[in-house]
């Protein structure tokens, strides 16, 4: 088993680069229909791309397992599938695969939202052990999250509503926090490390 993990990892050393630029583009996508700043009608648009990402980062998380790095490949090889799931239950609602009614939808997605968001509520708690960065990246997911849960529970029609938009706009915030992190890969890749992405705030006994 050591050869071909080593093999992958010469190829693919440090995965999780491209899978938070997978996750920026995923949070921006979401972020900008949540908040209304993209017409309702594109939600469907976005489909194709967030099940080809969810994919991709599937692929990541994998390879993140096979060179030992369990937490990188556990956060990708769930919020990949998390991303297709989303997909399949958007595009089937979209085109009355289903056969649900409006209401019953609206509980359908705050059910899968809630399952989802109880396992990155556990992620955000465990880390602690990860760079500080990691951590307030995945407190502002979470807090997104949360607030479309509530919405999507609460809400009579599914219309646009404020919580909605704060969802949205900390969705976009989430994928700004994305693009810093990648850019501080970036740059420490190029020998540069200016962007720091802090130290654990527990970290193993010596």
């Amino acid at each position: 088993m050591s050869e071909p993990s080593n093999a992958v990892a010469a190829i693919v050393p440090e995965p999780e680069g491209a899978g938070v630029t997978l996750f920026t583009v995923a949070a921006l996508m979401l972020g900008l229909q949540f908040a209304g700043i993209a017409p309702a009608s594109a939600a469907n648009g976005f489909l194709p791309a967030e099940l080809l990402i969810g994919l991709a980062m599937m692929i990541v998380g994998i390879i993140g397992t096979i060179n030992g790095s369990h937490v990188i490949g556990l956060f990708f090889s769930t919020f990949g599938p998390f991303l297709i799931s989303f997909a399949l239950l958007s595009l089937g609602a979209a085109h009355g695969w289903w056969k649900l009614a409006p209401a019953e939808t609206l509980k359908v997605y705050g059910c899968f939202l809630l399952t989802w968001t109880i396992i990155l509520t556990l992620w955000l708690l465990l880390s602690v052990v990860l760079p500080k960065f990691f951590a307030v990246l995945l407190l502002v997911l979470n807090i997104a999250l949360w607030l479309l849960v509530v919405n999507f529970f609460t809400s009579p029609d599914g219309a646009p509503n404020a919580l909605q938009h704060i969802a949205g706009w900390l969705l976009i915030l989430a994928a700004v926090g994305g693009l810093y992190f990648v850019a501080s890969y970036w740059l420490r890749w190029a020998g540069i490390d200016k962007l720091p992405l802090g130290s654990p705030l527990v970290t193993a006994a010596e």
